[in-house]
């Protein structure tokens, strides 16, 4: 049990790390700041590698949450698991062989499509990226409705709440600046999960503390 919640508590700060860092760069993109090509990786890579992060995070939740709750966590990784399908399989082509090809060696132009144009097939990619983390997000809040951490059920909910804005701001691409709220919120989730995991981690070093202090009072 330890490692699965140390596990979870590195891979939830992880994820925050990566996300904050992804949320940065999509602001310099939107004032024009990153150049091309280099926005194809700036912006393809953390996603890449946020991915698994954010799944392992869900699926530690699910094997630390009691077994009436779990059926949340269950939902919420596997939403987790499609999510990450998605990435690797088009972030990865992305990565490997679409944006080398972007470099005409002979003339040395760049020849690049308007990946992050509004509603591109790769924009609808992202943003179904957005909408299975946010609905796993809030599925998973309700497993810690109940438990003593309010903050993390609050902040997993609000994230999920998101969602219909997420919807909204692709219909109406002019309101896109409405996601960098989502930028702030998701970050704020994966710390307080890493903040759980943190707490459960010192519960359970306290416990086998307790546990072999009975154990030396009944040798002795």
């Amino acid at each position: 049990m330890r490692k699965i919640i140390s596990l979870g508590k590195w891979s939830s700060a992880t994820a925050t790390i990566i996300a904050a860092a992804y949320g940065i760069l999509q602001i310099l993109f939107g004032l024009h700041l990153i150049p091309r090509p280099v926005n194809l990786y700036s912006l393809l890579i953390p996603s890449f590698l946020f991915a698994p992060v954010f799944l392992i995070a869900m699926i530690c939740f699910d094997l630390i949450t009691p077994a009436k709750s779990r059926k949340w966590t269950t939902i919420a990784w596997g939403l987790g698991t499609i999510n990450c399908t998605i990435i690797t399989m088009v972030y990865f082509s992305h990565l490997a062989h679409i944006n080398p090809s972007l470099f005409n060696r002979e003339s040395e132009d760049l020849r690049v499509p308007p990946l992050f144009e509004h509603h591109t097939a790769f924009e609808a990619v992202e943003y179904t990226v957005y909408f299975l983390i946010s609905a796993s997000t809030f599925i998973s809040a309700f497993a810690f409705r109940n438990l003593n951490s309010k903050r993390l059920y609050r902040s997993l909910l609000i994230n999920g709440i998101l969602l219909p804005i997420l919807i909204f701001s692709w219909f109406y691409p002019r309101y896109y600046f409405l996601n960098f709220l989502w930028m702030v919120t998701f970050p704020l989730a994966t710390l307080r999960a890493s903040q759980f995991f943190n707490m459960e981690e010192r519960k359970l070093g306290k416990q086998e503390k307790r546990m072999g202090h009975s154990v030396e009072w009944v040798i002795h």
